[in-house]
């Protein structure tokens, strides 16, 4: 049996297992992507994606029982993280989103919800000093590089006095707010607005439209909806519930269960 040392940190509403790079045994530190998110595996998966892959207990079933991760989404990611490489900033922050049945790790995005916890571990493990004065009143500015996307990002940790009074969605615990700045998170060669639209219209067929969450229609009429297509932080698309079919602000058990 392999073993390592890892972590387990909540940011925001994503959960996920955190490394160190130095940690990971020698075999399979050639494997952890090049900036860019680009793997030295010459197959369709490399012995480093099988490792975490275990640890999360990805399988058919998809549910992560094996494993720490939490059978959805959310908490199916590992970083790996290291002091920096790069000039002006304190650590280097990869990123792996791990599919809950087959395994298999997209490098290619990133988390902004993780980057948050990305600072805590870097604080923990050493990597970055608290603020020196009085660490336990003062914020510490943990410089970030996104090593999949190639960007900068400064997470501000509030000092251990601080009021733990913030709540977000999803979450029922009351916490201290971290702030997350993303610098011109601009994907390299691509451009904010790929279509150079704020606003496109998409056209899906064949499809379902939902009256709700429980009761659909199927149709075989082509339905257009409006769209944002932005890449920024991550190549997100932007569509409003209620063209889905779906409830306002669904969480994922809504928005998984509604026939699209």
């Amino acid at each position: 049996m392999q073993t390592m040392r890892a972590s387990l940190y909540r940011g925001g509403t994503s959960k996920g297992l955190f490394l160190r790079a130095a940690d990971l045994p020698l075999r399979l530190r050639e494997f952890v992507p090049a900036p860019g998110g680009v793997t030295k595996s010459h197959g369709s998966r490399s012995a480093l994606d099988g490792f975490i892959a275990a640890a999360l207990g990805s399988d058919r079933y998809g549910m992560q029982l094996n494993g720490v991760g939490g059978g959805i989404s959310s908490t199916s990611k590992v970083c790996i993280v290291e002091e920096s490489a790069h000039i002006d900033h304190d650590v280097d922050y990869t990123f792996g989103q791990v599919d809950m049945r087959s395994g298999d790790i997209d490098w290619s995005g990133s988390c902004g919800n993780l980057a948050s916890a990305v600072a805590l571990f870097a604080l923990a493990e050493g990597l970055v000093k608290s603020s020196a004065n009085n660490q336990h009143k003062q914020a510490t500015c943990v410089r970030v590089y996104q090593t999949n996307l190639q960007y900068s990002i400064q997470v501000i940790v509030p000092g251990e006095e601080a009021a733990e009074d913030h709540q977000i969605p999803g979450v029922a615990a009351l916490g201290r707010p971290i702030a997350v700045n993303f610098l011109e998170p601009r994907m390299p060669n691509v451009a904010l607005l790929p279509t150079g639209n704020a606003r496109d219209i998409i056209e899906l067929s064949p499809t379902h439209t939902a009256r709700n969450a429980r009761e659909h229609t199927r149709t075989n009429t082509p339905v257009s909806i409006h769209a944002s297509l932005v890449c920024a932080a991550n190549p997100t698309i932007f569509v409003r519930a209620s063209d889905l079919g779906l409830l306002t602000n669904p969480f994922p058990p809504h928005a998984t269960a509604a026939p699209l």
